[in-house]
């Protein structure tokens, strides 16, 4: 019975409080039972796209013209599907922690901003060095926001008509202060190239991600409180940031007495020794199932004949 095996996660979920989650790909994605039809419609992952692409998502992508045409077809392909994207249901199970108060944080590895979308998971960009913090923190950045390279306080939302095949566009922040500077100094100097933008994501061999240092602070003040429940859902952990601060976190709720939890389609890898529960199914049914079991505030995206199917 489905709901017997999920009843540490549901009463966890349901009555814990200061609960951390730690999300990837597999929130984002549907469950296999879904048709062909639905699928092509949904967005693709950093991690599925990764694959696609292998190699493409690096530092040195940028560095000639075909490298630089090829991402921003990729990311412009992204943007524009999760633009019209919805909420899944672990999404909403996420986000009624935070509405009942007992999220002390989602840390999400996707960059599809879905998250941030919806009430109270807002996030901060960029993350500020010193709390109050908020309850998103995206561990590899949003691709609806735009950086300068020079400037990173230079932001603005991402426009797929500005990333042509082979450039990056510049900064108009940037371009507006060296006009301002030109008519100060009536060309008493030369004009100085203008700095290019980018999607503020974190690329693999990104060694200067505008937000590493505040994501390490938050981290350490979250490992310091009370945790109540750590949900590792929807990531195999390849990162290794990510996976070093998930046994930090689970190795502190276990210090208070907590619950941890692992949902994936894959096992856990094995130096991760400090989890409650272990459940290898896709995120999406589990959701369902713990929905269908809501007291309080979860909306579902279940009819009443679907739920009565889940709760046999």
């Amino acid at each position: 019975d489905a709901h017997i095996e999920l009843f540490p996660l549901i009463k966890a979920l349901r009555e814990k409080k200061n609960i951390v989650v730690i999300a990837g790909a597999g929130i984002s994605a549907p469950p296999p039972s879904m048709s062909l039809r639905l699928l092509n419609g949904l967005v693709p992952t950093f991690e599925t796209m990764s694959k696609k692409h292998s190699g493409l998502f690096r530092m040195s992508t940028y560095n000639t013209p075909a490298g630089t045409a090829l991402l921003n077809e990729v990311l412009c392909d992204m943007y524009h599907r999760i633009e019209g994207a919805s909420p899944t249901q672990f999404h909403l199970v996420i986000a009624a922690l935070a509405k009942e108060a007992r999220l002390l944080r989602l840390y999400t590895q996707n960059i599809d901003g879905i998250d941030t979308q919806l009430p109270l998971m807002n996030t901060l960009i960029p993350l500020p060095l010193k709390g109050p913090w908020p309850k998103t923190v995206q561990l590899h950045g949003n691709l609806r926001t735009i950086r300068c390279l020079k400037d990173p306080t230079h932001l603005a939302p991402f426009d797929p008509a500005l990333f042509g095949p082979g450039s990056l566009p510049g900064c108009t922040e940037c371009e507006k202060d060296e006009r301002e500077n030109e008519a100060k100094n009536e060309d008493k100097r030369r004009a100085r190239l203008i700095p290019v933008v980018r999607p503020r994501i974190c690329l693999y061999k990104d060694n200067y991600y505008a937000d590493a240092v505040a994501i390490s602070e938050v981290q350490a003040a979250d490992c310091k409180k009370k945790i109540g429940a750590v949900i590792v859902v929807g990531t195999a952990l390849k990162v290794p940031g990510a996976k070093r601060f998930a046994k930090e976190i689970c190795r502190r709720a276990r210090e208070c007495g907590g619950f941890t939890a692992w949902i994936n389609l894959n096992t856990p890898p094995r130096d991760l020794d400090c989890l409650d529960l272990i459940i290898k199914g896709d995120c999406e049914t589990v959701a369902w199932h713990v929905s269908s079991w809501w007291l309080k505030e979860c909306p579902n995206v279940l009819s009443d004949t679907q739920i009565q199917e889940l709760q046999k």
